[in-house]
């Protein structure tokens, strides 16, 4: 159910890496970047002067009511008359073929009696929870190991094409350690045509969450109630176009977001929309005079009192990142925190604050040539410690590779653990591991150990006791969802038949 006085704000210029991403391999959805010519143009609107940056990676010191419309869903009902005795109800979900590496076999639908056509899936709207059948895509050894929670994922369905969004209740201390509900509403796909799933974002809060699906060049967005499961388009009520185009940060009280909307003039493509009453008003972020100045990241501060954004300049490739009151909607009180020269871009939403709001990471692709192209650029963990003012590189994560995966921070607000890629074909990696970084002594470890295996969308669980993040082996057609503790001693499979580098999310 939503909240009186829910806000959400919506953003600035689609992200570079959109276009080249669609038309790409979509087994390795989300990758691939393209890049403006550089020429020289300063940028306007901000607090302090820019100054002209030098080398690679130096650092310059610069002076709608919302009214849910329930959708259908798979539901715990009777079977339909006629429906055959001998067949089980609800039918059968795919398994993994025992002799093939990832192939799917559909399990066949049963008919009606004297039916030539399916059985219609149930429509009536229920919560109820249903046991798992014997092929069941969580384990339920690995569920007694994480928190009691509830996890969302895409799941494929059979040889269709299809996935479907599903959630599974996790009761780490009940004779049952699996329950699954019914199905979230949303329509993608697990196949290299059609609509795919790239991100699951649920609110800090866990009542809402939003689901990113990606269609030749275009994002959707669909907002879904994580109780009701009622659920519609994520849309301004000023936006005249089909969806917003990228979806930046949720706010601390999970009543604010930042998203990107279609709105042509950058000095309106941000605003802050209201859920209970579907106002909106205008954020701003400085914008150079004749230049495409892009928002590229912002995140709310743990205590929901700060708003960090990150600006690039595309034209000079300058990166400014910036500290200003999270209820400011205007430039008031903007403060810039650091420039870089010579960044590329910035990794979506990987923008993290720590746990104790005192430092921020992220990660971003910095130009080492004189040629602006993934092939001479290399992907930065960096971390801007707000009280002694030090910004540095924390560890080059791969080379001349299109990266998109977020950083998180350990509990103790010391060390970030990231994705590091160890092969590169094509400039997609096809092989990576986790590891995590001591942001003080620069200590290594590596908490994975795999090898030919993408891992993606790294998250910790809610209790922040387990890293869970996405499996994609070598030559694999699906996808698993893994689980490790902090040290990277206890690895386990959680979840089977996802679609590749398939995105999940932790709700309560």
């Amino acid at each position: 159910m939503y909240t009186a006085g829910a806000t959400l704000l919506l953003a600035g210029c689609a992200p570079m890496n959109r276009a080249a991403t669609a038309l790409g391999d979509l087994r390795h959805i989300l990758q691939g970047t393209s890049y403006p010519v550089a020429t020289s143009t300063p940028l306007a609107k901000t607090t302090s002067p820019v100054p002209v940056a030098q080398a690679t990676g130096t650092l310059v010191s610069p002076p709608a009511t919302f009214t849910p419309v329930p959708t259908a869903i798979l539901p715990t009902v009777p079977p339909p008359p006629g429906y055959p005795k001998n067949q089980p109800w609800p039918p059968v979900a795919p398994t993994s073929s025992p002799s093939g590496a990832g192939n799917i076999i559909a399990t066949p639908i049963p008919t009606l009696s004297g039916a030539s056509g399916a059985v219609p899936p149930p429509s009536i709207v229920t919560g109820t929870p249903i046991a798992l059948g014997p092929t069941q895509p969580v384990s339920a050894d690995a569920a007694r190991l994480v928190g009691s929670f509830r996890l969302a994922f895409p799941n494929i369905v059979g040889l269709t094409g299809k996935a479907r969004l599903r959630v599974a209740k996790l009761n780490q201390a009940e004779n049952t350690p699996v329950n699954l509900e019914a199905d979230f509403p949303l329509e993608f796909s697990a196949m290299t045509t059609g609509a795919h799933l790239v991100a699951l974002l649920p609110s800090p809060d866990g009542q809402l969450l939003i689901a990113e699906t990606l269609s030749h060049i275009a994002s959707d967005f669909t907002i879904i109630d994580t109780n009701t499961r009622f659920s519609r388009p994520l849309k301004a009520p000023t936006d005249t176009g089909p969806a917003p185009t990228r979806f930046l940060a949720w706010s601390t009280d999970s009543q604010r977001a930042i998203i990107q909307t279609n709105n042509e003039n950058l000095t309106d493509s941000v605003v802050v929309i209201n859920l209970s009453d579907a106002s909106e008003s205008p954020f701003e972020y400085p914008v150079a005079v004749n230049d495409s100045t892009r928002l590229a990241a912002v995140a709310y501060s743990p205590d929901g009192k700060q708003l960090a954004d990150v600006i690039l300049q595309p034209s000079s490739f300058t990166f400014e990142l910036a500290l200003r009151p999270a209820a400011s909607n205007n430039l008031t009180g903007r403060t810039i925190v650091k420039q870089i020269a010579n960044v590329a871009d910035v990794v979506e939403r990987s923008l993290q604050w720590s746990p104790d709001g005192k430092k921020l990471a992220w990660i971003m692709n910095v130009q080492t040539g004189t040629n602006y192209k993934i092939s001479t650029q290399q992907t930065e963990l960096w971390v801007s410690d707000l009280l002694s003012g030090e910004t540095k590189r924390l560890a080059i994560l791969g080379k001349g590779v299109a990266y998109n995966h977020v950083p998180v921070w350990t509990p103790n607000s010391k060390e970030v653990i990231a994705i590091v890629v160890d092969t590169i074909t094509d400039q997609r990696d096809t092989a990576s591991n986790i590891k995590r970084f001591n942001t003080s002594t620069a200590a290594v470890q590596n908490l994975t150990d795999f090898k030919s295996t993408r891992i993606s969308n790294l998250s910790w669980s809610r209790d922040s006791l387990n890293l869970t993040f996405s499996v994609l082996k070598d030559g694999g057609l699906s996808g698993e969802i893994w689980f490790t503790d902090i040290q990277g001693v206890n690895k386990q499979l959680l979840v089977s038949s996802t679609p590749p580098n398939a995105p999940f999310a932790w709700l309560p």
